[in-house]
């Protein structure tokens, strides 16, 4: 079911340096021991193959053809619920059934790029992003250029950690790097991933929660109940904290013990779809409307306590959700703004005061 020959980050480093050490010649070279010159230039005949990997694949996707798609204004589409959202500097990504729709903050304007494909997951990798679904793309622009990638089944999740763009589907895990492409699980469909200090975890669908641990993954759970992790939506990873969303509650664990959260402790629902980690309160998305998870304790997020999260990013201090009924909205400060509507709401106004809410001190 997995492989082994993965994630190592340290062996490729090492490998690069080497590399640039054999590559210094000169009169030293005649005067090492011949053992030691033949494994250097062998070292060195692996790095070149591995460069020229590397410019031919880039080679490939510089000729691929760019997909046919629509391009329309998004405000007159009827979308479904968000699946993915990636911001970058003046433009927010939002994946959805029906495209990938770019919101420009400046112009206050919603394009929808429709390939006749649904989209799942978006993320950025060497410098370029990219938008999965039933296939994967890089985004140019708007252009949707198809991607030189090795993978089987639905682009369900994308991830990056700089040396390679992991791909997660719903038939396995696959990696895409400089020097080739592998498979990481077989079987499993993949929904979110997540590196902590020292591993990766992959949550899947139905399938359970794995951790890499260096030598392989091993499937995460608790004694009391095995099947708790089963389905594990959405992942996040901050001091020292892993936050999981999951349909059996809202979990926290700190590499010891693990924190359960469900309706019963305060939660609106125990369907957890999306968590957010990157401030000091996290922002928690359930079936039923937000909270925030704070020092042991939830909060309300007022205004916000409906709203079915699928999706929470953050963008300095504004928290952006993409919603279940296909709306992102932005709350900033104390007011609440739609960038992307399901339909125009009767006798709602676009912003909402949030003047009213209460929040701890940080």
């Amino acid at each position: 079911m997995l492989k082994s020959r993965i994630f190592k980050v340290m062996g490729v480093a090492a490998l690069f340096t080497t590399i640039i050490i054999a590559g210094c010649g000169g009169d030293e070279e005649k005067s090492k021991p011949l053992t030691e010159r033949i494994i250097e230039d062998t070292v060195e005949a692996i790095g070149n193959e591995m460069v020229d990997a590397a410019f031919a694949q880039k080679a490939d996707y510089l000729a691929a053809e760019p997909a046919e798609l629509n391009i329309t204004e998004a405000a007159d589409i009827d979308f479904n619920e968000v699946n993915d959202i990636l911001v970058n500097d003046s433009l927010l990504y939002a994946a959805y059934d029906e495209g990938l729709v770019i919101y420009d903050f400046t112009m206050k304007k919603s394009t929808l790029l429709d390939t006749g494909e649904r989209f799942n997951a978006l993320a950025f990798y060497d410098g370029e992003l990219y938008a999965g679904g039933e296939k994967l793309y890089n985004v140019k622009g708007q252009e949707l250029i198809p991607a030189d990638a090795e993978f089987e089944g639905e682009v369900t999740a994308l991830y990056s950690d700089s040396f390679r763009l992991l791909i997660g589907t719903r038939q396995g895990l696959f990696s895409k790097s400089p020097f080739g492409q592998e498979k990481l699980m077989d079987d499993v469909a993949v929904n979110d991933l997540q590196f902590d200090n020292d591993g990766l975890w992959v949550a899947t669908d139905g399938e359970g929660l794995y951790r890499w641990d260096g030598d392989r993954f091993r499937q995460r759970y608790l004694l009391r109940d095995t099947t708790i992790f089963d389905t594990v939506y959405d992942l996040d990873f901050n001091r020292d904290l892993l936050y999981v969303a999951a349909k059996t509650g809202f979990f926290v664990f700190d590499g010891g013990n693990w924190e359960h959260w469900t309706d019963a402790d305060g939660l609106p629902a125990t369907g957890v779809k999306a968590v957010n980690a990157g401030d000091w309160m996290v922002q928690v998305g359930t079936e039923k409307g937000m909270v925030a998870y704070f020092n042991h304790d939830l909060y309300p997020v007022k205004k916000l306590d409906t709203v079915e999260a699928n999706v929470i990013r953050l963008l300095d201090k504004k928290v952006i959700v993409g919603t279940r009924q296909g709306e992102v909205l932005m709350k900033a400060g104390n007011f609440v703004t739609a960038l992307i509507e399901q339909t125009e709401p009767e006798g709602t106004p676009e912003v909402f005061s949030l003047a009213d809410e209460e929040t701890p001190a940080e």
